[in-house]
């Protein structure tokens, strides 16, 4: 079939990655096979929005600057967005409640589409515009790398500033009214957790004495694992407050990585109830072991065994058996300037927009 040029951006908090590829198809319902060109990668100060505005403008210019032979570009940025609906005038909107986010209520469809029209470039005449979910691109990227079969379900967990999820069929992304949002499930706690200790957000039950009060929820899935739960524990495990990035990553005792894995294992045994996958990946953004996936399937086998030994239901299906199923991305990038997990994510945006190219749509569930 005819090779296509095509280009995919993941956005991040503090700056984006752009990669221009040629995509090819050897049959209508083969995997996609993608010729990496040009890696560009933009900055801007993750507290400072006209910055980050500035730099999706400056995207919008290096997508004119491909030329006329590109032909769809796919779009990932974290969420949540108001609308993932190509007939909504929202489409492409980043929700207005975004936390921590120079972007926040950022219409992305508008701003690229303006940048392309500086250049000369028409909304007839230049290339599709789509727009996706981090988790999405995410796991789009992994099924690509994994090859997996198309009857295949891939679900990608993806650990940052938010707790974010996608799903895959083969190569194509499984979308239903909007988009995932796994980091609002309640969670069962893990006693010695330093953030359980400090009980002053917990819900406790009104009808029992004091001295029986047990714990309901202590908050959603995100609460407990994401980022900022990583600089919590540490400053109550070492009692050093205003914690920097590097001292999470220097840090080496298990019980910081192996409070936020007791969570996570959690969001994958809701997964595999709900909608049971063949595969479960686990990307984050700080991972300095390369091991979250490890840690994660062992507290997940701890959850089954446990459910076993007190003679609860369970489920079993072949997938289980994989050493494999639960696991960390597989995906690797020799450009040192891109981190993994934004790798993986412009990876799979490119076969999105390959998909569009050609398809015009993703599957629906």
């Amino acid at each position: 079939m005819n090779k296509t040029h095509v280009a995919g951006i993941f956005l991040e908090r503090d700056g984006a990655h752009l990669l221009h590829s040629i995509a090819e198809k050897s049959s209508l319902h083969g995997p996609w096979d993608l010729e990496f060109i040009d890696q560009m990668v933009v900055k801007w100060d993750s507290t400072n929005p006209d910055e980050a505005r500035a730099g999706i403008s400056k995207l919008g210019d290096m997508i004119g600057d491909i030329g006329s032979e590109l032909k769809s570009v796919a779009v990932a940025s974290y969420g949540p967005f108001l609308s993932l609906n190509k007939d909504s005038n929202q489409y492409g909107t980043l929700h207005p409640s975004t936390a921590d986010s120079p972007l926040t209520g950022f219409d992305l469809k508008e701003q690229l589409n303006n940048s392309l029209l500086r250049q000369g470039v028409g909304a007839t005449s230049g290339p599709k515009l789509t727009f996706h979910t981090d988790a999405d691109a995410c796991a789009l990227g992994e099924a690509f790398e994994r090859k997996i079969p198309n009857n295949y379900i891939l679900g990608f967990l993806f650990v940052t500033e938010g707790i974010g999820l996608g799903w895959v069929r083969g190569q194509e992304i499984l979308r239903s009214a909007l988009h995932p949002e796994i980091g609002l499930i309640h969670t069962r706690l893990m006693p010695n957790d330093p953030l359980v200790l400090n009980r002053s957000h917990i819900q406790y039950t009104e009808t029992l004495e004091s001295s029986e009060k047990e714990l309901l929820y202590g908050g959603g899935l995100e609460q407990y694992a994401a980022n900022k739960s990583l600089y919590e524990r540490y400053s109550a495990l070492t009692n050093k407050r205003s914690p920097e990035l590097k001292d999470i990553i220097d840090y080496r005792d298990d019980d910081l990585w192996n409070f936020r894995a007791y969570y996570i294992a959690q969001a994958c045994f809701a997964c595999t109830t709900i909608f049971p996958p063949h595969y479960l990946a686990i990307g984050a953004s700080i991972d300095p072991k390369n091991d979250i996936g490890i840690r994660v399937r062992c507290m997940f086998n701890e959850f089954m065994t446990e459910r076993l030994n007190s003679e609860q239901s369970v489920f079993e299906y072949d997938a289980l058996s994989n050493e494999n199923f639960i696991s960390n991305s597989v995906i690797s990038n020799e450009d040192s300037t891109i981190n993994k997990v934004g790798y993986v994510g412009v990876v799979g945006m490119c076969c999105a927009a390959a998909s569009e190219n050609l398809l015009g749509d993703v599957k629906k569930i």
